[in-house]
């Protein structure tokens, strides 16, 4: 009796162990395993998304259907040209999903948002659409992503991305975000400015004639700033600028307008204007310049009066002290009490 009384309590607790007692799951993944998709509370990005950047020498491997790449196909860079992803996105955990052999490297490198590790990409033999590496436990928000071939890597090896699993509800960001493009109407010209962009060497100019439609290129600018002259007064034009990051074309700006309208009643007469700026502590500073370069001033002064664009105005002198070229003068917004302009009748 005794005995059938404690398989009696010793069944009821292993019952009640099993149906309140969280169980462990089996299908939670582990670095170096083979992840075909991803898990419950995560969601799959193909390495074609165009929100992941590619610079250096990658290329897409289709591997057909009879390999088990992501959507059958991988991006790989060979050889050790420093070849870098660059990427954002919002969660708290990232997965990189590759391809794993015998010719990859196990220091390849990773930066999340400044912090600097490495992981493998090496098996003894091949394997697809492998965990290689796992970041949990981020602070909610948006994270910046770097990943980038081992800098000894070999032309014998090569690094590739196949897919990148972040959270279900989680999304990617452009790493080269759209920068905000304006135009200001001039005497038959319009002046634009825009956002720099981290890492663009340059960004090439496009017009159109009408709203959204298809642009031709006018030309290119290595600044944030451009003037397009020689237009007629009274046609509006439309802009975008697109940068360029590592030989590339990168997101487009917003596409900007503006009529140019002669001036009447003009600060300034003819090619060439003397502008006079009274700082706050009552020095002045004097620069003689071309008439395009005093609009680009105050575009700037209004803009930054409006709250938007640099701290901060450059202006170029030549020099004549050896063995400069040239002096960059930096004036701070905060530091103008106010500026005039000295006309030239020609």
């Amino acid at each position: 009796m005794k005995l059938s009384k404690k398989l009696c309590i010793f069944t009821i607790l292993f019952l009640l162990s099993v149906l309140f007692i969280a169980p462990v799951r089996a299908d939670a993944a582990t670095v170096g395993q083979p992840l075909t998709s991803p898990e419950e509370g995560w969601q799959r990005f193909d390495s074609e998304d165009p929100k992941l950047h590619y610079e250096g020498a990658w290329f897409r491997e289709t591997k057909g259907t009879a390999v088990n790449a992501w959507n059958h196909a991988e991006n790989y860079s060979w050889g050790g040209d420093n070849s870098t992803i660059r990427f954002k996105f919002y969660g708290t955990k990232i997965r990189i999903i590759s391809s794993t052999f015998s010719n990859k490297r196990t220091d390849n490198i990773i930066i999340i948002d400044g912090e600097y590790k490495t992981f493998s990409e090496y098996g003894s033999s091949s394997a697809w659409q492998s965990l290689v590496y796992e970041k949990s436990s981020l602070k909610p928000g948006i994270h910046t992503v770097i990943i980038k071939s081992s800098p000894d890597m070999t032309s014998s090896q090569n690094i590739c991305l196949d897919a990148i699993d972040i959270d279900s509800d989680g999304y990617l960001i452009d790493y080269y975000q759209s920068p905000k493009l304006t135009a200001t109407p001039g005497d038959s010209k319009v002046i634009l400015n825009w956002d720099a962009v981290d890492g663009a060497t340059s960004y090439t100019i496009k017009r159109s004639a009408t709203a959204g439609a298809p642009y031709e290129i006018i030309g290119t600018s290595t600044t944030n700033s451009y003037v397009n002259a020689e237009l007629t007064n009274g046609t509006t034009y439309y802009y975008v600028i697109v940068p360029v990051v590592s030989g590339n074309e990168k997101t487009p700006s917003n596409e900007a307008s503006a009529t140019p309208t002669a001036i009447t009643n003009p600060d300034y007469i003819g090619n060439y204007a003397t502008l006079v700026i009274t700082m706050t502590n009552g020095g002045t500073k004097e620069y003689t310049l071309p008439v395009i370069d005093v609009d680009k001033f105050i575009t700037w002064y209004d803009q930054k009066s409006d709250g938007t664009g640099k701290s901060y105005y450059t202006f170029t002198k030549a020099s004549n002290i050896s063995p400069y070229l040239r002096i960059r003068e930096y004036i701070s917004f905060d530091k103008i009490s106010s500026f005039e302009l000295k006309e030239f009748n020609q």
